[in-house]
């Protein structure tokens, strides 16, 4: 019989043999590991991923080469949008994972990113090779063979678009029909699945094999009515086939099938407002407001529509109802009501809301990018670059951020600069189509025309072949080129699709003018203006031909024409004003512009801009004095304006007041440093001082680099040619622009000093006379009349 005392000792040692049992257990790195497993299984079935992740990153670290750890810890950082960081994990998991299930599963999500990848903008034949080669391994067993079809079918579609870039049609063929194949086996091992049965059918569509999509996508509605995205797949293919009334049935029929599915509705009616059939689309948005009524965050999708339909006062009272229903919105809903304002152009308020909204919340690069988008519409470009920049400080990888900074950029004239800002949106997001189009129109205002037509080609690939304004900027990389008929091609197509199109309009005149058929581009320029009058484009167009011809009489009687038959229209007035200082007709430009200022708002942006005119005409008469009071009230409301700056600093330099000129170019100067028209007047001003001529010229060379068309910066090279002695460089420019606008006094004046400078006075004489005869300042009148008296002697 045991005493107590000896009992206590018995209890005490079984303790002590129980506790160096778990602290031998706890040491036991194999034991631990799989807790830490465990644990982290339990916090990602509860959709705790974070957590999950810690957990399996312990596990790792006690065994390097813990194969499940690493799989499961991919997992979850993929279930967190994590994708680059689950790359690591998954090569890891698919060298020390046997073919098992897990194993099979790591491979096919490695080369579902792999291929994403390549699917992107990432050009890499490591990252082909080795998809290549995981599908192998997937396609050795019998288990996993239906990822390894269905990835094979995605390598094919690649290999499909990539030939189709390259122009190799019979290859493109070829490839998509390996992809169906491979989809139809994939379909075979496991029918009915989505992420097979969509690109089944994009493939067909991209074989043209129409009637086989749409009996691939009926097929998968008549198993399962509550495949949402195969109506949305079916509905796409009708509208590619320009069957609308099918289109507009399949969504019907996906609403009745899912009556509480709300997308059918938002889809109806933006088809109804596609084309057109706006009484249709209004009842639809109020049956979506009825049937949605209680929706969590219904007025975002009900507000975006009445923005579509152009309701836009109906917009902001529905955000300002989801300001109310839905308080944690708030920021969002103000978002959107700014957005509103702006394209109302109520453009102070909009600024109101997103300062109020930067004041609670100064890191919301949203509300940063909608501020800088409020100063883009109002021609700010300079506070725009400003807040944009800010917007990219907080987050480098935003390619909304990175198109408006290129957009900006490229209004400023900066277009190298503007030109990584695109690529890298394009880079960021390859699947946001207003940056490829951007990209596309600065090709070819760089006149990198082919790149252009590349550019266009890859739209046409990636998004579709029918988006018009790629297919417009193709015709005129085309046109550029000289290949007329490709050109009128592509325009015809657009016209086809939209007859009313003003700008397929104006490209077609613009290809009558390159071939020289003027009367076909008169006759079209008329028409899109005929058809849109409140374009103006077209007219101006036609104006510019009679200038060019000489006949600046009846291009300024053509504009009193139409400024008379709609006499409440300013900007016709103000096009007659402008004209009327390009013909040297500046009394008439004066009275214009001084009768529009008593109309408008003194302290509007377009007061702004008919000061600026004012001061140029007044300038441009020899009245310097008045030129620059003009200015002056100009640059108050432009503060930033190049162009208003650079007049003001002519002025100044006729009044003698030199330094407050240079001051102001070298303003414009630091504000936009590729600016041409601040790289070409501070050139033009150091040539005129007598200042460092070497320095001018190089200033003169970048702006012609970026605007090789603008014959006045090829006339400011000349001139600084000539100040070298460089004699026949300048002639050889100078005879150039006379032989394209023989009636402008500026470039005759040059040319004729040039010859007089080479010791050709009766050749001097001839271009002096015509450039007297062509109506030049007071100024340049004097100077010609000087270089005349010498060339007589």
């Amino acid at each position: 019989m045991l005493r107590q005392r000896d009992t206590r000792k018995l209890v005490t040692g079984l303790l002590i043999v129980l506790t160096a049992l778990a602290v031998s257990c706890s040491r036991n790195p194999d034991v631990t590991k799989r807790k830490y497993l465990l644990t982290g299984d339990k916090y990602f079935a509860l959709g705790k991923y974070r957590q999950a992740s810690i957990m399996y990153r312990s596990a790792i670290r006690l065994d390097a080469r813990f194969g499940e750890a690493y799989y499961r810890l991919a997992s979850a950082e993929l279930k967190q949008g994590r994708i680059n960081e689950a790359v690591k994990p998954l090569r890891a998991a698919v060298e020390l994972l046997p073919h098992g299930a897990d194993g099979a599963s790591a491979k096919s999500s490695l080369a579902n990113i792999y291929l994403s990848f390549l699917e992107g903008s990432v050009k890499d034949p490591a990252l082909r090779s080795e998809s290549e080669a995981l599908v192998a391994d997937l396609l050795r067993s019998e288990a996993s063979a239906y990822d390894g079809h269905r990835l094979k079918a995605r390598l094919a579609m690649l290999d499909a678009r990539d030939a189709s870039r390259r122009g190799l049609p019979d290859e493109v063929k070829q490839r998509l029909l390996e992809s169906i194949r491979e989809f139809r086996q994939a379909d075979a091992i496991k029918p009915f699945q989505l992420d097979i049965i969509a690109p089944l059918g994009r493939s067909l569509m991209s074989d043209r094999q129409f009637a086989e999509a749409e009996k691939v996508y009926r097929a998968q509605i008549g198993h399962d009515k509550t495949s949402v995205p195969m109506y949305g797949e079916l509905y796409n293919l009708y509208v590619r086939q320009r069957r609308l009334d099918d289109a507009e049935s399949v969504l019907k029929e996906g609403l009745a099938n899912n009556p509480k599915e709300l997308l059918f509705l938002t889809n109806l009616a933006t088809h109804y407002h596609n084309l057109g059939r706006k009484d249709e689309a209004v009842a639809t948005v109020e049956k979506l407001k009825s049937a949605g009524k209680g929706t969590k965050e219904l007025q975002r999708t009900v507000g975006a529509l009445y923005v579509k339909l152009g309701n836009l006062d109906e917009a902001i009272r529905q955000y300002e109802l989801g300001i109310r229903t839905e308080p944690n919105g708030k920021s969002y809903y103000q978002k959107r009501i700014a957005e509103v304002l702006i394209s109302a152009r109520r453009n102070e308020e909009a600024g109101r809301i997103i300062e109020s909204i930067l004041k609670d919340d100064p890191k919301d690069g949203e509300a940063r990018l909608i501020y800088a988008s409020n100063f883009l519409e109002q021609r700010d470009v300079n506070r725009a670059i400003t807040e944009l920049r800010s917007a990219l400080q907080a987050n480098l990888s935003n390619p909304l951020a990175r198109y408006l900074l290129g957009s900006a950029l490229m209004d400023q004239g900066q277009n190298e600069l503007a030109l990584p800002e695109l690529q890298k949106a394009m880079q960021l997001d390859t699947g946001y189509l207003p940056a490829r189009l951007k990209f596309a129109q600065l090709q070819v205002l760089l006149d990198q025309n082919e790149g252009a037509i590349k550019t266009t080609q890859n739209i046409f690939e990636d998004f579709n072949p029918d988006i018009l304004p790629a297919k417009l900027i193709r015709a005129v990389a085309l046109r550029n080129l000289g290949r007329f008929e490709e050109a009128r091609a592509e325009i015809h197509a657009v016209l086809k699709r939209a007859p009313g199109s003003s700008d397929a309009m104006l490209q077609l005149a613009e290809i009558h003018l390159s071939e020289k058929s003027y009367q076909e581009a008169e006759k079209a320029f008329r028409m899109s203006y005929q058809h849109n009058p409140a374009d103006l484009r077209g007219l101006l167009r036609i104006v510019d031909m009679y200038i060019a011809r000489g006949d600046s009489g009846k291009a300024l009687r053509m504009l009193d024409v139409e400024s008379k038959k709609y006499p409440g229209r300013l900007d016709l007035r103000r096009a007659l004003a402008d004209m009327s200082v390009r013909t040297h007709s500046y009394d008439s430009a004066i009275t214009g512009y001084k009768a529009i200022l008593t109309q408008i708002d003194p302290k509007s942006k377009m007061a702004g801009e008919v000061l600026a005119g004012l001061g140029e005409a007044y300038r441009s008469s020899g009245q310097y004095d008045l030129a620059l009071q003009s200015l002056e009230r100009a640059r108050q409301q432009l503060p930033e304006d190049a162009a208003v700056l650079s007049n003001l600093a002519l002025t100044m330099l006729h009044l003698g007041r030199n330094a407050d000129a240079k001051e102001l170019y070298e303003k414009t100067f630091n504000l936009q440093s590729e600016n041409p028209v601040a790289l070409n007047n501070l050139a033009y001003l150091i040539a005129e001082r007598n200042g460092d001529l070497d320095t001018a010229l190089t200033f003169a060379q970048r702006a012609r680099q970026k605007w090789p068309a603008v014959q006045e910066i090829s006339d400011t090279v000349a001139w600084i040619y000539l100040k070298k002695n460089l004699t026949e460089n300048a002639i050889e420019i100078l005879a150039d622009l006379v032989s394209r606008r023989p009636t402008q006094p500026t470039f005759r004046y040059h040319l004729g000093a040039a010859w007089l400078q080479k010791g050709e006075k009766t050749k001097a004489r001839k271009e002096l006379e015509h450039a007297l005869i062509n109506r030049p300042s007071q100024e340049e009148a004097a100077k010609i009349k000087a270089l005349l008296a010498k060339a007589a002697s």
